[in-house]
Order: structure tokens, then sequence, then C-alpha cells
């Protein structure tokens, strides 16, 4: 079962972003109103986003320990299937807060509907999760040059079945996605610490600055030192 970390209600005016994986369980219409519900997981960090470009008059944030950093390229929202039952708890779980019943208790219900949604959405969202599962390898292993073969055996799995699953989940093969994640971590490296160029390219797993400089610059089409001062500019004007 997901570990809940945290749990809070708003009527989406005021959201915050942590790391990792949230459940949002939404409302729209007015107060009071049996209007339409839905439940999803959502990369924490993109709730304001989404938020904003949806009309969300109530929303439950239900934080996770469930963390893979930097994969919103990929996977940032999952739907999740409801049922009837399902429906109805979540409506009547909107309506306690909204007529501000004290007595019922709301950590226990949030943490049903979870369980039966995610025992609804089990077989969906197990390929899901093994995508996470192999994105976090990818990031706790950054530094050892990981090659197809170390992940292929990480996910039991031969290199063709590998490249299909990649191909499926996240429409790329699995060494560009070793790529885009070297790319994720080196632009937040170069946008958040006054590292040296070489001190970034090693933490990608590259162990000279030239090598890494010529890998950062097929990519992105920017040099390193162009990618930071780009970015610091930018926020200059901003």
């Amino acid at each position: 079962m997901i570990e809940i970390k945290n749990i809070y209600y708003t009527t989406g005016k005021n959201v915050h972003g942590v790391n990792g994986w949230s459940i949002l369980l939404a409302k729209g219409g007015m107060y009071m109103e049996k209007s339409e519900v839905e439940i999803f997981l959502i990369e924490s960090q993109m709730i304001f986003k989404y938020v904003s470009q949806n009309v969300l008059n109530q929303i439950i944030i239900v934080e996770l320990n469930l963390f893979c950093e930097s994969i919103s390229d990929y996977i940032w929202k999952i739907d999740l299937k409801i049922n009837r039952d399902i429906n109805s708890l979540i409506q009547l779980l909107f309506t306690r807060f909204e007529t501000k019943d004290r007595t019922y208790v709301v950590d226990p219900a949030i943490e049903m509907i979870i369980r039966k949604t995610i025992k609804m959405n089990l077989s969906s969202l197990k390929d899901y999760f093994e995508i996470f599962k192999l994105i976090a390898f990818i990031q706790e292993n950054m530094s050892d040059n990981l090659t197809v073969t170390d992940l292929a055996e990480f996910m039991h799995m031969s290199k063709p079945t590998l490249n299909r699953f990649c191909l499926n989940k996240i429409n790329k093969v699995h060494q560009n996605l070793i790529n885009d994640i070297k790319i994720t971590l080196a632009k937040n490296l170069l946008e958040s610490t006054d590292k040296k160029i070489y001190e970034i390219g090693e933490e990608t797993s590259f162990f000279n600055a030239s090598t890494f400089t010529v890998f950062f610059k097929r990519e992105t089409g920017l040099s390193p030192k162009e990618y930071r001062q780009d970015y610091f500019c930018l926020l200059e004007r901003a």
C-alpha cells in the first residue's frame, strides 16, 4: 500500500508543490453541488500548474512517500478510474468538508478511498511503478556510467523487452532515457549551484569537462556555460 505522508484540503487558491508524488482528489462546480469528481496521481510540483489550468473549486491533496525526481517530461499525471461506489465516497468526503462536519474522520476515509482506487487500477499502475523504479535506479547510479545491460539486469528483462517497455510507456528507447535524465540533472545543477562544469560532468558520469560539454551541446544546442549564462539572464529580466 502507498504510504501517506500528509493530507490537506483547499479550495484551489492555495496549493503548493513538494518533491515527490501526490494523489489529488478534485471537484469542480459550486459548493454543495454534486458535480463531477476525479482522482489521479500527480507529480507534486505540477499541482499548481494543473490547478491553474482547470476549474477546480475543491481539492484534497494527499502527499505520498513516493519519490522519483524530475520525470515530468515523461509521466507527470496518471488518471485513475473509479466506479460508482468510489465516486460516492469522494462526493461524501467533499460534502463533509463543505459542511465542516467534525464528526467525520477524514484520514481513514481517504485511506479507504485510495486503497479501493489503487486496487481497481492495480494492473495499469504496476507498469508505471516499474518505470518509476527504473528512473530512480538511473538517478541513484548516475555516476556509475550505467549501460543498457545494467538496466536490463536490474529490471529482469532482456534488452529488446526493456526497449519495448520504455517505448510503450514513455515513447523513448532506454539509452535516450538515460541521456535525458543526465541532461535534466545537469540543468538542475547548472541552475541551482555554482559547481564547476567538470564537477557537474562527474556527477553525470562524464569524467572530463570536454566530453560532458560535447554531450550537453549535442542534446541541448548550448554548451553548459552558455546554458547557465542564458538561465541567469532570463532570471534577471523576470
